[in-house]
């Protein structure tokens, strides 16, 4: 995981990881970057550590672009790192990327529903899970 991920992910990984009996191995950055190759060769010296004594990784979690400080991620790159390297799994984290990405490059978030083929804002739109409960029963309350 690398060391810019966004705060909520990097608490979510860290209790999944720890209760699994496993370790997060974050990857630092330096600030300012120079250069993609830095954050190369930071992703591949944290993967190695990962491997080390005949372990492996099991996930890899690699904002796309981070918000604090905001850079862009080598998505591609770590991606095709993570395949030679025989990482079992990728999360790409790219609740930033929405409407940043480059032309021809489709981001689609993970939740599949109704609306499903129709865009990103009327996709989102529908909460199917909404409980209306307090709302029906408020004016029961202000009867009592």
């Amino acid at each position: 995981m690398l060391h810019y991920a966004y705060g909520a992910v990097k608490k979510s990984i860290e209790a999944y990881v720890t209760r699994a009996g496993g370790h997060v191995i974050e990857v630092p950055l330096p600030f300012p970057l120079n250069s993609n190759d830095e954050i190369v060769t930071e992703f591949k010296k944290a993967l190695d550590k990962g491997k080390a004594n005949g372990r492996r990784v099991r996930l890899a979690v690699i904002d796309h672009i981070t918000s604090m400080p905001c850079v862009v991620i080598p998505v591609k790159e770590l991606v095709k790192i993570c395949r030679e390297e025989g990482v079992d799994q990728g999360f790409v984290d790219a609740a930033h990327s929405i409407g940043k990405s480059p032309k021809g490059v489709e981001l689609h978030h993970p939740v599949v529903s109704h609306e499903y083929g129709n865009g990103l804002a009327i996709e989102s739109a529908w909460i199917g899970t909404r409980d209306y409960s307090p709302q029906l029963v408020v004016s029961v309350i202000s009867i009592l």
